[in-house]
Order: C-alpha cells, then sequence, then structure tokens
C-alpha cells in the first residue's frame, strides 16, 4: 500500500479528492494513470473533477494500481455522495408512522 491514508479521516474525502492526492504521492500525470489502468485520459479528467461516478470496474483498477483494496474506494465514494445528500426527512418519517399506524388506504 502506498504510504499515507486517504481512506481515514473524521470527514469523508471526494473521491476526486482522493485520487489527487494518490497521484501526487506517486508523482503521476492523469495520461501516465489513464494508461496504468487503461482508461481515457478524458475519463481520468472527469473523475478528478468529479463529473464521472466510480465504477466498481474502475475501482478495481485504480485500487491496483495503488495496491488498495478496491471496496476502500467504494466506501470512500458512496460515504461522499451520501454526505453530499441534504434532505429534509421529518416529513418521510411522519407518513411512514402515519401509514403504519393508521388505516390510510381504506381512508382514500
Amino acid at each position: 500500500m502506498l504510504q499515507g491514508n486517504i481512506f481515514s479521516g473524521d470527514f469523508p474525502i471526494s473521491t476526486a479528492e482522493a485520487l489527487r492526492r494518490k497521484l501526487a504521492m506517486v508523482g503521476w500525470t492523469q495520461e501516465e494513470f489513464a494508461t496504468i489502468i487503461g482508461k481515457s485520459r478524458r475519463h481520468i479528467s472527469e473523475l478528478l473533477q468529479g463529473r464521472a461516478s466510480l465504477s466498481p470496474e474502475v475501482a478495481v483498477a485504480i485500487a491496483a494500481a495503488f495496491n488498495d483494496d478496491p471496496k476502500d474506494w467504494l466506501r470512500l465514494d458512496y460515504t461522499h455522495r451520501l454526505s453530499a445528500v441534504e434532505q429534509d426527512t421529518a416529513q418521510i418519517k411522519r407518513l411512514a408512522e402515519l401509514y403504519s399506524t393508521a388505516p390510510i388506504r381504506d381512508m382514500q
């Protein structure tokens, strides 16, 4: 595994930020990294800009290049995306409770 653990921390960083850090640690360019993992430079650029989502196949390739576990890359990606979702769940919880306790279907 490469020096430095980007997978542990108090806040979830984006896959893009994690990849930027890893590339900086080894000194690879986007083009070099694209060649190494067999993806287009454009795809790497989109990953680094946060415009492409991380597929399991790409997570496996990235992990292989950096001697990481692909699960760590996928976990990082999903944790960051989940943290970015701001949704008020109070209304959903109220409706779920209402539908669980009252015969709503019969009242319609």
